[in-house]
């Protein structure tokens, strides 16, 4: 018969196997197993750490480089530093750095085409600290079934890694979806114009729709669009040299003017874009200053060029928003 001190040992030992299978459950869960795979990070450190980060190219179009200086961000092009949308870059970054977990999807061997991954596909992200350090490195591919995951490498090799796609929706965004492409910067108030000025011969060219609208003619119409006029403030209202203009009209040429945007920055334009002006716009302000803006000539595909008044970029304009800024003296008569 066995000795009760035997039973206590044997038993003692029995639950002890049993604890160590029950503590190995828990330890090498499917679950645990699958939350210990899935952890990780696209970015590494905060988004804030980010000095510098590359869109690469899809289909052949060239990258994108975005640098942090003592300004700010910039997009980074044939040397110079092009104005972007400071709060798309902080949202892009601040998305990406909210990745906190990678789920496995292929062990990235055989066809990849399926996730967006295949040869020449994909877009590859890197980001970079001050030192030099590398923040981030992977290529980002399609989005999921549900648009809610995006398929994305590590380094551009190794398995295939699932993330919430949040960040995925500004990576396909265009160059111009970066640009801030606002011509004055720095708003101007309405209230702060005291006066406009407009010399301008806009020449839309043949087949163009604004044109043939400027002119009140056909969208085969050439007719050049020619304002001469110099509106002031005076007594509540606007007046011109000829006498009081249609306040509603000036303020919405004006509204037009301080709102311009362009379609795109060109970092390279030719050197005949500004030969011969089309027209000038010159805001004098009620603090004594000045802002002025300059057309040059067509751009073609419906755009012209436009600089502003101590800005060293040069931005396309579509003729549609130029016609809504460059009207002539007539349309501003007074409806009284």
């Amino acid at each position: 018969m066995m000795s009760y001190r035997n039973k206590v040992m044997l038993l003692s030992s029995a639950l002890a196997v049993l604890l160590l299978v029950y503590a190995g459950g828990l330890l090498f869960a499917p679950e645990r197993n699958a939350a210990r795979a899935e952890a990780g990070k696209l970015l590494a450190g905060k988004a804030a750490d980010v000095a510098s980060f590359t869109i690469g190219g899809a289909g052949g179009s060239p990258s994108m480089d975005f640098e942090k200086g003592a300004e700010g961000w910039a997009l980074m092009e044939e040397g110079e530093a092009l104005p972007v949308q400071a709060g798309k870059i902080d949202a892009f970054l601040a998305a990406l750095s909210g990745v906190s977990r990678l789920s496995p999807r292929s062990e990235g061997q055989g066809d990849l085409a399926g996730f967006g991954l295949g040869a020449d596909a994909g877009v590859r992200i890197t980001a970079k600290a001050a030192s030099g350090k590398a923040l981030a490195d992977f290529v980002l591919g399609g989005l999921g079934p549900t648009g809610t995951e995006a398929y994305v490498r590590l380094r551009g090799a190794g398995p295939v890694y699932a993330a919430t796609s949040d960040f995925a929706s500004y990576v396909r965004e265009g160059r111009a979806g970066w640009l801030d492409l606002r011509i004055f910067a720095t708003p101007i108030r309405l209230e702060d114009v005291e006066s406009v000025r407009m010399s301008a011969r806009l020449e839309l060219g043949a087949g163009s729709a604004a044109g043939g609208a400027a002119a009140g003619g056909g969208a085969s119409s050439r007719a050049p669009v020619i304002a001469e006029w110099t509106a002031s403030r005076k007594d509540g209202g606007w007046a011109g040299k000829t006498g009081a203009y249609d306040a509603v009209a000036v303020e919405s040429t004006l509204r037009s003017i301080v709102n311009l945007s362009g379609q795109d920055i060109v970092a390279m334009p030719p050197a005949d874009a500004f030969a011969n002006p089309q027209s000038r716009i010159e805001l004098g302000l009620g603090t004594g200053g000045t802002r002025a803006i300059e057309i040059g000539r067509d751009a073609g595909n419906g755009t012209f060029y436009l600089r502003a008044q101590g800005s060293s970029f040069v931005y396309l304009v579509s003729a549609y928003a130029l016609m809504n800024a460059v009207r002539p003296e007539s349309a501003l008569a007074s409806k009284k």
